[in-house]
């Protein structure tokens, strides 16, 4: 698994790269501390428009064309749970989301603009999407929130210094909470799992805002921060042990809760970790890239 960013990619020869937003804005070279700042990325994350006209406008770009596929059909992609969307790539359930595309969401794209969260996020805020956003149901969204409870007893998102990022955000042990002790799994209930290359998540989402899952025959990625959707997890403000001069006391793990068959996102303690202290992960950052382990 790795902290994904743009890597490889190129945008279709058939789409024109906008001059303000395009491939060299999802470059990660010096970039590893714009997750920390809790900026709203201008990568195709929101617009003004209302959320009611936004999966409607597809219409306009289907009328433009008289046949989209060589059957005569005029099919689109549906693009309510998009989310965020660079215009230089493309994707959807038909073509598998590759960011390659295919001739339908290569369409609905022309005209897609991602909707506004209702509720802005705001710096070191941890928010779970909005229900309906991103397709999750209520009743998961529920069980999230209550998990996310306990989750928020025991690690702390803060600024200043007691964290390591001088521009940012960081994740501590609760000061008035216990000891974490080694091998100690904490679940984070904050992150989503997405059933997409991690590919797509690299051509649309800002850099480290997903952790890519390999291995198993799995094809998919663990989604950290989408603003879109109102959604930060907690574990997108864990900071890079390499930038502190510190060893890692934490790694990323996959966690199978006892009670479901699913897995979920979790860290995983290294060393004991003392009440106020601060959470960091490993980052590989050879060719711009983040790698951090995971089991």
């Amino acid at each position: 698994v790795r902290r994904l960013a743009l890597s490889g990619l190129r945008p279709s020869r058939a789409v024109k790269e906008p001059a303000a937003v395009g491939v060299t804005q999802l470059d990660t070279k010096g970039m590893v501390k714009q997750k920390r700042k809790g900026e709203t990325s201008s990568v195709g994350e929101a617009s003004d428009l209302p959320a009611s006209s936004i999966c409607k406008k597809s219409a306009a770009a289907l009328q433009a064309s008289e046949q989209v596929w060589p059957g005569g059909s005029k099919w689109l992609p549906d693009t309510k749970h998009w989310g965020t969307r660079n215009p230089a790539f493309f994707g959807c359930g038909k073509c598998r989301w590759y960011p390659q595309g295919c001739r339908g969401c290569r369409i609905a794209s022309e005209s897609y603009v991602a909707r506004v969260p209702h509720v802005w996020l705001t710096a070191g805020e941890v928010r779970l999407p909005e229900q309906g956003s991103d397709g999750t149901s209520k009743t998961e969204l529920k069980e999230r929130e209550e998990e996310m409870t306990e989750l928020m007893s025991k690690l702390h998102v803060v600024s200043g210094t007691q964290q390591s990022d001088p521009h940012g955000f960081g994740v501590i042990a609760a000061p008035t909470g216990r000891r974490l002790r080694r091998g100690q799994v904490i679940k984070d209930p904050s992150v989503f799992y997405v059933a997409r290359p991690a590919s797509y998540a690299a051509a649309h989402l800002p850099p480290f805002h997903a952790i890519e899952v390999e291995g198993k025959g799995r094809v998919g990625y663990w989604r950290l921060r989408e603003a879109s959707f109102g959604h930060c997890s907690l574990t997108y403000y864990v900071n890079d042990a390499s930038m502190s001069g510190k060893p890692p006391n934490c790694e990323y793990h996959t966690h199978r809760d006892r009670r479901y068959y699913d897995e979920f996102f979790s860290l995983r303690i290294l060393t004991d970790i003392e009440p106020g202290e601060e959470l960091l992960a490993a980052y590989d950052t050879a060719n711009h890239v983040s790698t951090p382990k995971i089991s």
